[in-house]
């Protein structure tokens, strides 16, 4: 039975990846291999493309169809690559929305298999960042002027890996039996590994400004006890020293070497007293913070309520008819703040920002339906814009023409806009 795969991998020159970044490239690489199979003739339901030998660098991985496939469909599919088979145009846009993850010095590699028994690429064809910028500019324009024309990749889009880069090393050694997860999957779960990173921050820091204050009340009481208990240390001493006859009669001054007579044994144990005290009062302050503040038990009021004001008696008045409800205009709507629904009829990758704030980033899957609420502003940025319903302050937003291409808008209490989006995307 024929395959059908390609090796995907990241040359990022020792550079960490961020994990938004990650998904989000996952999810695009998704839907560009999602439209290239129907541009070879592939049936994506039931078949679906799938991930597996995953690479320990940076983030490399064998995409495989798993479905029916046909010699031609594999011959197809390495003929767009090559500059062969024809492509549709969105396409082929988004091919070059995947460049949008690496930087100018950096590049995509993608490795084609010769043969089906073969366990790493006999060829690999990179994409960088100024060859995606050059094709850009006249993708753009044809899919203005006819989107459903097909076309071949640009020449120079994907150049021969060179020399300089180490696209499929140790694939050889890496064991194809290894666990399958679905592209689509991948980023949902890699999105969901960084909310949850994002919640443990978030209540680490809100930890944090808890204790603080507990912290600084605590040690700011152990201070003044330390302060009273040196005062009367100082007390006792001077007692001692008079009764033993050790006291000055007058005050002199006092030579800065300390006389000898003064280094008497019980000013040695007082000083040693001391030392002890204050540390267990560090090991005290120490062993205090490391514990969460105790929560206090809100105040109970025993008293009666006030009585309400007697109301003025109100004045005749002729029997008026009472006016039906209205539906609230537009400006106490938007007094109230900003609300956003999005209703997905296609996955889409969102973003949000509340009040200036990132708050979310992830999948919006086929079917789902999410709100979000800010105070003053809501900036929302969607990877397959024309696969989401938007609705604000309980209005419709126009539909998004079908094209591909990454949009954002921003929502205030008075309006909406949109926002243009600069690559590579930087929050």
């Amino acid at each position: 039975m024929a395959r059908l795969r390609i090796r995907i991998e990241l040359d990022l020159r020792g550079r960490e990846i961020p994990v938004d970044t990650i998904a989000s490239f996952a999810f695009a690489t998704s839907i560009f291999l999602v439209t290239l199979s129907r541009d070879i003739g592939l049936e994506i339901s039931p078949g679906r493309w799938v991930a597996g030998q995953f690479g320990k660098a940076a983030l490399r991985f064998t995409a495989e169809f798993l479905g029916a496939i046909t010699a031609g469909q594999t011959e197809a599919l390495q003929g767009a690559f090559l500059r062969q088979t024809p492509l549709r145009l969105p396409t082929v846009a988004n091919l070059l929305d995947l460049a949008t993850a690496i930087e100018p010095e950096e590049a995509i590699g993608f490795g084609l298999y010769a043969a089906d028994e073969d366990a790493a690429p006999s060829q690999w064809l990179v994409l960088t960042r100024a060859g995606a910028g050059a094709a850009r500019s006249g993708i753009d324009t044809l899919l203005e002027a006819n989107a459903a024309e097909t076309v071949v990749l640009p020449p120079g889009l994907l150049e021969p890996a060179g020399s300089q880069w180490t696209f499929g090393a140790g694939l050889e050694a890496q064991s194809e039996g290894a666990p399958l997860v679905e592209l689509r999957d991948l980023a949902a779960r890699v999105a969901k590994v960084e909310t949850v990173a994002a919640a443990a921050d978030a209540r680490s820091a809100q930890l944090d400004r808890e204790r603080i204050p507990a912290i600084e009340e605590r040690v700011g009481g152990i201070e003044a006890s330390l302060k009273k208990m040196l005062a009367h240390i100082d007390e006792f001493c001077e007692s001692v020293s008079a009764r033993f006859g050790m006291a000055p009669p007058a005050p002199v001054e006092r030579e800065p070497e300390v006389p000898q007579s003064w280094l008497a044994p019980w000013m040695l144990w007082a000083a040693a007293g001391v030392l002890l005290v204050t540390a267990l009062a560090g090991l005290y302050i120490y062993s205090e913070g490391e514990r969460p503040p105790e929560p206090v038990p809100a105040a109970i009021s025993t008293e009666p309520p006030a009585a309400p004001d007697p109301a003025p008696p109100a004045e005749p008045s002729a029997a008026e008819p009472e006016p039906a409800e209205a539906a609230p205009p537009l400006e106490t709507a938007a007094a109230q703040g900003v609300r956003v629904t999005l209703a997905a009829t296609a996955d889409s990758w969102m973003t949000v920002f509340t009040d200036g704030e990132k708050t979310l980033s992830r999948l919006l899957p086929a079917g789902d339906e999410v709100s979000f609420e800010g105070r003053d502003e809501l900036r929302i940025r969607l990877g397959v814009p024309d696969g989401v319903t938007i609705t604000w302050n309980g209005r419709p937003l126009e539909p998004v023409a079908p094209r591909s291409g990454v949009r954002m808008w921003r929502f205030t209490r008075g309006g909406y806009e949109d926002v243009p989006v600069t690559f590579p995307i930087r929050d």
